[in-house]
């Protein structure tokens, strides 16, 4: 019996070793695939020549750091160029080449701890991650394989699925989900359930505080504002159920849309409204960012990726903090508005993911310097440089100043009017 449990524990690493030494020892290299390699040497041509243009037609008495912004263009087109060019994927037995613009990695089958597939909005790509906390190394999938590297690849654990069925696991045996795996699995559909059910009622009240009549704004605004509190409470109270950030693979309920839906509804409806001071609101924006963030802490799972998740985190906490405390600020606010006059020194349209109309106003009031106000694209036509513009300073309901356009008669301006 004892010699049999031997066999027993050393079944796997000798299966291991059976496969290393019965596997094919011919050494494949794989290019990027021709669609993807084309395009990408096009870009990389591309920006290379865009950055020669700016770097010819450049004023010669700017200073050296002008140059900055041209030069990243050229280096960013020639890593592009050299990566269509160069990147190779290489199976040689047991080893696997990634070969990028610059660097090159490889590792050994038994240097491997598994993979993980890393989803981002550009596509997807694989992460070899190395035992002994040594790293990792990343490939596109955009590498023309074949069935023999599929066949490779396939003894690498998938590291994902690993951690998936940890949480499931974990899930069937924690006692105070249900008194069976099954009642446990039905609380976690059920937390996907209410996930969705507040993101939809979020998006829902975000959308009619953003775009319905002034009398719908202060009810929607609450709903707005307390959904992700709402999704924070069962986070905190069941990590096991409720996660932000996810990886794809992960089956608990995500709750980041919902900060997403309502730092976005809240921003939307701040647009028109301008602090005095934004260092004055930045305190309570941080603190609020930096709770939120902490009592999701204890949903993470592992330590993969934390860093990223926590900047996404921060990015779309921080959004909707900043839309929490401008609406807290001066949907409450009953202080009585002071006026100001001042005049349109300059005005420019800032582009990007979506259009501004921005006026760029001189100094009035409190307001020591040049500041600028975001404006509809019929208030930005029908403005010339030199007209008046009157401002409407309040109190604010957090003791932080803030300020709206206003006609000239003390009418509130139709950009204020959602």
């Amino acid at each position: 019996m004892q010699g049999h449990g031997s066999v027993q524990s050393e079944n796997t690493p000798k299966k291991a070793e059976q496969t290393v030494s019965t596997m094919d020892t011919t050494r494949r290299e794989y290019q990027m695939k021709t669609g993807k390699k084309v395009l990408f040497g096009i870009l990389g041509v591309f920006l290379l020549a865009m950055g020669s243009v700016f770097f010819l037609v450049r004023d010669a008495s700017e200073n050296v750091f002008a140059l900055i912004p041209t030069l990243l263009i050229v280096a960013g087109g020639a890593y592009v160029f050299l990566f269509a060019w160069r990147g190779r994927l290489v199976i040689d037995g047991s080893r696997i080449e990634i070969r990028g613009a610059i660097q090159e990695k490889s590792a050994d089958l038994s240097e491997i701890e598994g993979y993980r597939t890393v989803n981002t909005r550009n596509g997807s790509y694989y992460r070899i991650v190395l035992k002994d906390h040594r790293g990792g190394m990343t490939f596109s999938r955009d590498f023309d394989t074949d069935s023999s590297f599929n066949r490779w690849f396939q003894q690498i654990p998938n590291l994902d699925q690993s951690d998936r069925d940890a949480v499931l696991e974990e899930i069937q045996h924690n006692a105070e989900l249900g008194s069976t795996p099954e009642e446990r699995m039905g609380a976690l559909a059920s937390a996907k359930t209410i996930s969705t059910f507040i993101l939809i009622v979020t998006i829902a009240a975000a959308l009619v505080l953003d775009f319905a009549g002034p009398e719908f704004r202060f009810p929607t605004a609450i709903v707005v504002a307390i959904a992700p509190m709402v999704v924070l409470f069962f986070t905190f109270r069941s990590p096991l159920l409720y996660t932000a950030f996810k990886p794809k693979a992960d089956p608990r309920a995500e709750v980041v849309y919902t900060f997403f839906a309502a730092g976005f509804g809240l921003l939307i409806h701040a647009g028109s409204i301008h602090f005095v001071s934004a260092q004055s609101a930045a305190w309570m924006v941080i603190l609020i960012a930096l709770a939120c963030v902490g009592a999701l802490w204890g949903s993470f799972r592992g330590t993969m990726g934390i860093g990223g998740r926590v900047l996404g985190l921060l990015l779309f906490i921080g959004i909707y903090a900043y839309g929490l405390v401008v609406a807290a600020d001066t949907m409450p606010d009953r202080s009585q508005a002071s006026s100001f006059t001042t005049n349109v020194v300059s005005k420019h349209i800032s582009s990007g993911r979506s259009t501004s109309y921005i006026l760029v106003l001189a100094p009035w009031g409190p307001v020591e310097r040049t500041n600028t106000v975001s404006v509809s694209s019929k208030t930005y036509r029908n403005t010339e440089i030199g007209d008046e513009v009157c401002l409407a300073l309040h109190a604010g309901a957090l003791h932080v100043p803030w300020y709206t356009q206003i006609r000239c008669g003390g009418e509130v301006s139709p950009d204020l009017v959602k």
